[in-house]
């Protein structure tokens, strides 16, 4: 998993306060059928980038109309938890659910920050559930799933201890991304210089996000079709698991 840090100048948000459009993105998903998970194309090479991803898509004949980080990554970029898509229509499952548990210290992976979590596309509808439960009673008819870590909201409740009492020091203000769910909608936010509890409180009071969960820190990237925001990604530093809306 790799992290980068940048130090940037930006002052605690009030839970009132909006962001401007630069700071962050807020994609509302009007159709969870349209929510793809992608890793590797056809000849089993990494996408590695979301233009990548693009491409592949509309050489589909469909449109990337969003798409960002889908969940932590080990060094090859293979998934470093559960990570099932759709190969023909049927789904896959690349990666097993991971259920190794850390201690919790300040130096311990986002991943490994508990409660760890799983978002899902089941028969039932979207859903984000601990890795415990999902462990105990995983829903039926997963199309899609990908696992990442901490989960931030549950019931609209900051959840993770280490993110309810975190910092909000410039050092740690980078870019993050995390993915919502409320109810039967599907919400994929990206902001660009929040710590971790600061990021909490952005999807609980502005974004007013149920169920939160982190997908990864400052290597994320986004691609906006509505407004053109195409982040570009380092060939040097690929990405791993990436989430699409395919229209």
């Amino acid at each position: 998993m790799r992290r980068a840090l940048a130090i940037l100048a930006s002052l605690w948000l009030p839970a009132t306060a909006a962001l401007a459009a630069d700071d962050a993105v807020v994609f509302r998903v009007a159709n969870v059928d349209s929510l793809q998970l992608f890793l590797r194309d056809a000849q089993g090479r990494n996408y590695g980038s979301l233009q990548a991803v693009d491409a592949a898509v509309n050489a589909s004949g469909h449109r990337l109309a969003f798409a960002m980080n889908a969940g932590m990554y080990q060094v090859d970029r293979s998934p470093v938890g559960l990570f099932v898509h759709e190969d023909g229509g049927k789904p896959v499952q690349v990666a097993a659910l991971n259920t190794r548990r850390l201690a919790q210290a300040a130096g311990t992976p986002n991943f490994y920050l508990e409660p760890n979590g799983v978002f899902a596309i089941a028969a039932s509808g979207p859903v984000i559930l601990t890795t415990q439960d999902y462990e105990r009673s995983p829903p039926a008819g997963v199309r899609l799933a990908t696992q990442s870590g901490p989960l931030l909201l549950r019931r609209g409740r900051i959840v993770a201890p280490a993110v309810a009492t975190g910092t909000d020091a410039p050092a740690r203000r980078i870019r993050r991304n995390a993915i919502c769910v409320n109810g039967r909608e599907v919400v994929m936010v990206e902001a660009d210089t929040m710590t971790l509890h600061q990021f909490a409180v952005h999807l609980r009071d502005v974004v007013h996000c149920a169920d939160a969960l982190f997908m990864d820190g400052g290597i994320s990237a986004v691609w906006d079709s509505r407004s053109g925001r195409h982040d570009a990604t380092d060939a040097r530093d690929p990405l791993g698991p990436i989430i699409g809306v395919v229209e």
